[in-house]
């Protein structure tokens, strides 16, 4: 697994912790324990050297606690072979044959964990943001023109005399109230 911080001198920067686990279960009881004083756990990195070592169960067990996490499983021809023939591969899911450029290997991992913060730096924002629209106490309402579906906050259905769960995401709702 590797955690991933801020570098309280230098917050640009990016650091992560590298940890390394004898087994699928000591990895997944430290994320879990991890997760739930909330430390983040971006990416976990599985090396499949033996075969009893079933890498799908412990990308399933560490979605189910995150499902933001990102899983590489490394391992030879055969089984990676199995994996993408067998499974519909998730998106947070990679699968890299042994023997790997390392270099590549680095870029990959580098941009994942980039990607991570990223998204988390944009999270944080986005949250900072409705605190503060919620203590302005302004309604808002947005159309997502592709799925035809609006999005709500609570003051907006107030201020049309509703309550959030009375209106229906799809925008027919908005369009028979006008």
């Amino acid at each position: 697994g590797a955690r991933t911080a801020v570098n309280p001198k230098d917050p640009a920067t990016e650091r992560f912790q590298r940890l390394f686990f004898p087994d699928g279960d000591a990895l997944l009881q430290n994320f879990r324990s991890g997760f739930e004083r909330g430390e983040a756990t971006p990416l976990c990195i599985i090396d499949v050297a033996d075969n009893n070592l079933n890498p799908l169960r412990i990308f399933d067990k560490l979605a189910v606690i995150d499902p933001r996490v990102a899983v590489i499983v490394t391992a030879e021809d055969p089984l990676i072979d199995a994996l993408e023939a067998n499974y519909a591969i998730p998106d947070n899911l990679y699968c890299v044959r042994k023997p790997f450029d390392g270099y590549l290997f680095f870029i990959l991992v580098t941009t994942l964990i980039r990607g991570w913060n990223s998204t988390s730096r944009l999270n944080d924002r986005i949250q900072s943001l409705d605190a503060a629209l919620e203590g302005a106490n302004i309604g808002l309402w947005y159309w997502n023109l592709e799925t035809r579906t609006q999005t709500i906050n609570s003051r907006w259905a107030e201020m049309l005399g509703y309550t959030h769960n009375e209106i229906d995401r799809d925008i027919k709702a908005w369009e028979q109230m006008v």
